[in-house]
C-alpha cells in the first residue's frame, strides 16, 4: 500500500534502512605526525572509528602495510594503533582497506584510506679546523654539509663563539683560550645534524740567543748558544743557509766567508719564533812580519821592526817584552 500511495517516499525509507544496516559509521586512518619527521625518529599510525565506542564493539580491521602485505586484525580498541612509537628510516604509507563491526557485520565508510609517515634524511655534516695553530696566528673552521632542502648553519665554541657561516674564521690572532671543541649544527627545515672538531692553540715560545763568542779570528772556533724549550726542535741559519741544529752550534776552524748575521729558530708544533744576532764578525788572521838591524856590535842598539797588524806584542831573550810596533 505504501508503494502504491507514494513510490518516492518508499524509496527514501528503503535507502535509510539500507544505510542503518550496512553503515556502522566512519573510519579514518591517519599519522600521528602530519609533518615530516627525521629519519630515525618515532611516529604512530592509528585507525579511528566514529562514533567512538572503545571497548563496546569488536572490529575487524583490514589494512595494507608499507611493504604491500595485507593484515587483518580483530580488536576492541578505538582508536586502533597500527603502529605505536615505531622508528622510521624511510617514508611509509599505510592503506586502510575496510573496517567491519563484528556483531552486526556492518561496514564503516572510509573517510581517509591512506596515511603516510613522511621521513626526511638529515644532512651529512663534517667539521674540521686548521689546528694545531700558534698563538697569534689565524684559527679557522671548515664545515661541509650535504642534504636536501635549504640548509642553515650554526657554530658554537669556546669564549661564547658563534657563527652562521659554514666555514668561519674564529680569529686572525688566536689565543690559547680559544682551544676547545667547536660544534657545527645544520638544519634542513626538519632535522638537525651536528658534527664537532677540537681546535688547539699553542702558546708562542720565546727564542733567544744566549751565547756568542764573537768576534773571532779566521781559523778559530765560533760558538753560538740558544735557549731551550721543552718538546721543541732548533735550527741555526747563517750566511750560507742552514748550518746546524740543536741549542748549541760550534764550527772550527771558521772560514772568513762565515762572517755575517745568524738566526736561531725554535719550532714547537706550528710555532716558529726566531732570534737574530748581528754581532758576529769574523776577522781575517793577520800576517806578522818581523825584522831587525842585526847583527850589531855589543854595546850598540838593537832595533826591531814589525808590520802586518794594528797592535803588536814582542817577546824575546832575557824576558824582553814590548807593545811598540818598532821597539829598540
Amino acid at each position: 500500500n505504501l508503494v502504491k500511495a507514494s513510490p518516492s517516499l518508499f524509496f527514501f525509507l528503503a535507502m535509510m534502512l539500507s544505510f542503518n544496516v550496512s553503515g556502522q559509521g566512519y573510519a579514518t586512518i591517519s599519522a600521528e605526525d602530519p609533518q615530516p619527521i627525521c629519519s630515525g625518529s618515532t611516529s604512530s599510525v592509528g585507525v579511528y572509528m566514529s562514533p567512538a565506542t572503545p571497548g563496546t564493539y569488536s572490529y575487524t580491521i583490514n589494512y595494507k602495510l608499507p611493504d604491500l602485505s595485507t593484515v587483518s586484525v580483530t580488536t576492541t580498541d578505538n582508536p586502533y594503533w597500527i603502529t605505536f612509537g615505531a622508528t622510521y628510516t624511510q617514508t611509509s604509507t599505510y592503506t586502510l582497506l575496510s573496517v567491519v563491526q563484528n556483531s552486526t557485520s556492518a561496514t564503516y565508510t572510509l573517510t581517509a584510506s591512506t596515511a603516510t609517515v613522511q621521513v626526511v634524511d638529515a644532512a651529512v655534516v663534517t667539521a674540521s679546523n686548521n689546528s694545531t695553530v700558534c698563538e697569534g696566528t689565524t684559527l679557522s673552521l671548515t664545515g661541509t654539509a650535504t642534504g636536501t632542502g635549504t640548509l642553515s648553519y650554526s657554530w658554537s665554541g669556546p669564549l661564547s663563539f658563534t657563527s652562521t657561516a659554514l666555514s668561519p674564521e674564529v680569529s686572525s690572532s688566536a689565543t690559547t683560550a680559544m682551544s676547545g671543541v667547536y660544534t657545527l649544527s645544520v638544519y634542513n627545515g626538519t632535522c638537525t645534524s651536528t658534527a664537532a672538531t677540537t681546535a688547539t692553540v699553542t702558546a708562542q715560545p720565546t727564542a733567544s740567543i744566549t751565547g756568542n763568542n764573537s768576534p773571532v779570528c779566521e781559523g778559530s772556533s765560533l760558538t753560538l748558544t740558544g735557549n731551550s724549550v721543552s718538546g721543541a726542535t732548533y735550527s741555526w741559519y747563517g750566511p750560507t743557509g742552514l748550518i746546524g741544529t740543536g741549542t748549541n752550534f760550534t764550527v772550527s776552524p771558521v772560514p772568513l766567508t762565515w762572517a755575517g748575521t745568524y738566526t736561531y729558530t725554535i719550532t714547537l708544533l706550528n710555532c716558529t719564533p726566531s732570534s737574530t744576532t748581528t754581532v758576529t764578525v769574523i776577522n781575517a788572521r793577520p800576517t806578522a812580519v818581523a825584522s831587525s838591524n842585526t847583527p850589531v856590535c855589543e854595546g850598540t842598539t838593537i832595533e826591531l821592526y814589525g808590520s802586518g797588524g794594528t797592535t803588536y806584542s814582542w817577546t824575546g831573550p832575557g824576558g824582553f817584552t814590548s807593545t811598540a810596533q818598532n821597539p829598540t
